[in-house]
């Protein structure tokens, strides 16, 4: 080798901190990711360094040449002083990376996973709970999966029989009814049929991939440092990317993705619980019993279902008592105790169980003649009181074989298989988990086979508290998910500015939970206020509440008209939630304004954390009064005359603002304001 060519040197990367965006489920824009996610991160880098960091986008658009399919990226520059550095900051885009899946094979992959994944949704808060004694996870836990099990398990093949029915309808040759179909088909294609490409096309999977590994090679060789902030099923993505979820004899792809693993992966609402769990279903569950428990359960709550219905309609049409089923059921209860008992004998005589064969036998005879005599007073009971036994004994058997399949679902065997870890990506050595505290997606923490190790660290933080609302309010946070961000990545970039952010605190969450607990109290309240509104009104004046449109003759008036009235209470229902929202908001964006100017949210100087609770409480009273008030009105010419009475209602004024602010005090003195504790300088992630 030459003098000449020992003395070459690598370029030095031209960009401290390379950042690659990573969007969720469903159908995106190209560019959408990069410019909402990236406007948020910039401003708030401006803010929360009191202007110390002037940030400038150099330029922005499609990066790199063909080979890298011109995905968008920002070149930013970020001047602190004499010090000047540079990110490039691109969108990890994957939405039209693979063709989507067909509303045919959306409904087949349904029937097979919809039960399931709901299931094992719902189970999974179940498993998480802590074992409390010889109770197991508690009373109070099972009773509270139960309830939600039970009906999700019912209405799964409703849900089922509706995507099919839309299947059916997208065939049918009428202009306008075929148009809406296919839409809703389409919109269902682009989003579910995502988690359907993760999971059951390898050839799918391997596109997308594809896509996340592009976007790090483009990353590597240009940038010192880099960060992956990934949300949704973007995460779960991700993860497979970097040999996070491994099955079977993978090991290969997840050695070659080691070169490009990132320094720091940040993921938000991730589906990747979801997803790793549906990756095991779709391979089979291991079952020695070799029976579904989820198919089993629905299958015998459906026919508990009809025996119950079969009993009430043999009550309605006189032809037994509910008395006599009573009586029935309490005979096959005991006729049920006697076999069982039998079976357990005829068990222990078998497995020759240390007792004495005499004291055995004794007990299967008895125990069979128990048997035998109440199967005969049952049948001779059911004749003489007329009380139908089919659908009783097909309801005693259904229940058995619910509570049988049911406590297989929740079982730790059936935790161990279901619920499939993933691992922290070989050679990543930080990765930061964000979930917030009511987001249906994560379902909690993401699991990791590795959960005590520091390279992994889950944090729970506080969006808007609403399972309909928190995984798409993330960028809304800004100082509890926004500024980790940004810490995160002035970290992994050493950035010298690090110190100029606000210093980390468990105050901001503490603090973030109390204000969620108002607007949960708010939204509740409401909404109750609502539906007993509309009860009163509907029981009081269905008869004459008016249809803003001529109905045909063949529509029967009263189903339209109730069906208007339901939406017409849930289109207030909503409208009064987006006003406590509308508060709320502004109560918000003051304390994180704070908390980026380097104070304490709900200082003295604020009066915020008075007001809005103040204003939403107002709201909720002026509902409660007006159910009570409307619950003496007999006509509408009555309501009328008294909307326009001012005597009549200046004291539900009064009363309005006396109990809207006696409950805020209340409010405000029973839950505690909570009192800023120890922060730390520099502000590392926990």
């Amino acid at each position: 080798m030459s003098i000449q060519e020992s003395n070459v040197t690598p370029a030095a990367p031209e960009f401290q901190l390379g950042v690659l965006l990573v969007h969720g489920i469903g159908v995106k824009r190209s560019g959408d990711t990069l410019v909402r996610w990236g406007d948020v991160l910039l401003k708030t880098i401006g803010l929360a360094t009191q202007p110390k960091v002037v940030t400038t986008v150099e330029r922005a658009g499609p990066g790199g040449d063909s080979r890298w399919k011109g995905r968008l990226e920002a070149v930013v520059r970020l001047r602190a002083g004499n010090h000047t550095e540079r990110w490039l900051v691109r969108e990890g885009w994957w939405a039209d990376a693979f063709p989507a899946p067909s509303y045919r094979e959306l409904v087949s992959w349904s029937v097979r996973a919809l039960p399931w994944s709901i299931v094992t949704h719902i189970a999974e808060r179940y498993w998480q709970e802590p074992s409390s004694g010889p109770w197991g996870r508690g009373m109070l836990a099972l009773v509270r999966v139960l309830l939600q099990l039970i009906p999700t398990l019912l209405l799964a093949p409703v849900l089922i029989g509706v995507l099919g029915l839309l299947l059916l309808l997208g065939l049918l040759p009428i202009p306008q009814i075929r148009t809406l179909i296919l839409a809703v088909q389409s919109t269902l294609t682009a989003t579910v049929g995502d988690s359907l490409a993760f999971v059951e096309s390898p050839v799918r999977a391997a596109l997308i991939r594809t896509c996340i590994l592009d976007g790090l090679e483009r990353l590597k060789p240009l940038c010192q440092h880099t960060v992956i902030v990934a949300h949704s099923q973007g995460a779960a993505v991700v993860l497979d990317a970097l040999g996070g979820i491994v099955e079977g004899d993978n090991q290969r792809q997840a050695q070659a993705a080691l070169r490009l693993v990132p320094d720091a992966l940040v993921t938000f609402g991730a589906g990747t619980n979801q997803l790793a769990s549906q990756k095991v279903l779709a391979a089979g569950v291991p079952n020695t019993r070799g029976i579904n428990p989820v198919f089993a359960a629905v299958l015998a709550l459906l026919g508990a279902a009809g025996s119950l219905l079969w009993l009430y309609l043999s009550v309605r049409l006189h032809q037994t008592t509910i008395g006599n089923i009573g009586w029935g059921l309490l005979l096959l209860l005991l006729v049920w105790m006697g076999a069982s008992l039998f079976l357990v004998l005829i068990g222990a005589l078998i497995a020759r169980r240390p007792a004495s064969k005499l004291a055995l036998g004794i007990g299967v005879g008895t125990a069979s003649a128990i048997s035998m005599a109440g199967f005969g007073f049952l049948f001779w009971y059911s004749d003489r009181a007329d009380l139908p036994m089919f659908p009783l004994i097909l309801l005693v058997i259904t229940v058995v074989f619910t509570a049988g399949s049911i406590s297989l679902i929740l079982s730790s065997d059936m935790e161990k298989i279901v619920t499939a870890p993933v691992r922290t990506p070989p050679g990543l050595d930080r990765w930061i988990d964000l979930y917030a505290s009511a987001d249906p997606v994560p379902n909690g923490r993401t699991r990791a086979n590795d959960d005590t190790d520091a390279k992994c660290k889950s944090v729970k933080i506080w969006n808007l508290g609403s399972p309909f609302a928190d995984h798409t309010a993330y960028w809304d946070n800004r100082d509890g998910f926004v500024l980790r961000v940004v810490r995160v990545c002035a970290e992994t970039a050493h950035s010298p500015w690090m110190g100029a952010l606000p210093g980390e605190s468990d105050f901001v969450d503490t603090r973030a939970a109390w204000r969620v607990g108002f607007l949960r109290i708010a939204r509740w309240s409401t909404s109750l206020t609502w539906l007993v509104l509309g009860a009163l009104l509907w029981f009081r004046h269905q008869a004459s509440l008016p249809v803003p449109f001529d109905l045909p003759g063949w529509l029967p008036a009263a189903p339209v008209r109730l069906a208007l009235f339901a939406a017409l209470i849930a289109l207030a229902m909503w409208a009064t939630s987006r006003a406590h929202r509308w508060l709320w908001s502004w109560w918000v964006h003051a304390e994180q304004e704070a908390v980026l100017a380097h104070g304490q949210p709900g200082g003295k100087e604020q009066v915020s954390h008075q007001v809005v609770p103040f204003c939403m409480a107002l709201v909720v009273w002026t509902l409660i009064v007006a159910a009570f008030f409307l619950s003496k009105i007999d006509s509408w010419a009555a309501l009328e005359a008294s909307l326009t009475d001012r005597n009549a209602l200046e004291q539900p004024r009064v009363n309005i603002l006396v109990l809207a602010f006696v409950s805020t005090l209340a409010l405000l003195k029973l839950k505690g304001s909570p009192k800023p504790h120890g922060s730390s300088e520099g502000g590392s992630i926990p």
